[in-house]
């Protein structure tokens, strides 16, 4: 992933210009690469990922039941706890 900089012309127009890397912290160039997950969790084909702006208004219950189990399996890992607390 780069860094982006607008640069006005005179025209109105921009040019857009990758002026920074991102790297892994063992320096590895991510652009053009991406990253392996460490942990792979897949979506079940009938459940739609939830989006930040949906899930900021669901209860803990909603979000236990939403089946996302991608949010669900990132939660875990970060609080160690399957249990949804409220902020």
């Amino acid at each position: 992933m780069s860094g982006l900089n607008e640069f006005p012309l005179s025209d109105g127009s921009v040019l857009l210009l990758a002026t920074q890397e991102w790297l892994t912290p063992n320096g590895r160039v991510i652009w053009h690469q991406g990253l392996a997950p460490d942990i792979e969790v897949a979506l079940p084909p009938d459940v739609a990922p939830l989006l930040p702006a949906t899930e900021r208004d669901l209860t803990p219950a909603q979000l236990q039941n939403s089946g996302d189990v991608q949010v669900l399996r990132a939660l875990e890992l970060l609080t160690g706890s399957t249990d949804v607390q409220t902020p």
